[in-house]
């Protein structure tokens, strides 16, 4: 598009010097001014427009490679239960860990300890009132849970 207007401003600024080489006359003078300022205001128009074009920055788009879309192999199951369940932790069995002798009242008896329980047993408000037993060490007051008691409940008692 430039090249063809370059092209069709130096043919025209041609012609009219082809023109401008007949014999002068006194009353040309000015005309001839007009059209050589003209013919210099168009060759300089082309070339500021071709000069600015020259600081245009094109860039391409960034490359994304096309997405593929792969689909897994389909293998068989071979059993569908192959781990065995992790075992379930059930509300009644306590930790045999906190059944402690413990002196209540002069006589040695086994208790399960409250402290104990908080810390092992995730249901420690659950367990019967009916079992909880009071006593006094020696320097505190104390709670524990009578081992017959909480059988009689349905509690049983693990290793853990």
């Amino acid at each position: 598009m430039h090249r063809k207007f370059i092209t069709l401003v130096l043919s025209a600024a041609l012609a009219i010097a082809g023109l401008s080489a007949a014999p002068a006359r006194a009353g040309n003078d000015t005309a001839k001014l007009f059209a050589g300022l003209a013919a210099l205001a168009l060759i300089g128009a082309a070339i500021q427009s071709n000069k600015r074009n020259q600081y245009v920055v094109s860039r391409n788009p960034p490359y994304t490679p096309p997405v593929t879309v792969t689909r897994p192999i389909h293998t068989p199951h071979t059993s569908y239960y192959s781990k065995p369940p992790a075992p379930r932790i059930n509300r009644l069995d306590l930790p045999g860990g906190c059944l402690r002798a413990k002196s209540v009242n002069g006589r040695q008896r086994n208790l399960f300890g409250n402290r104990c329980l908080e810390t092992a047993y995730a249901f420690n408000g659950t367990l019967p009132r009916a079992c909880r037993l009071g006593y006094w060490n020696g320097a505190n007051s104390r709670i524990g849970y009578e081992p017959q008691c909480l059988r009689e409940y349905g509690y049983r008692f693990t290793r853990r």
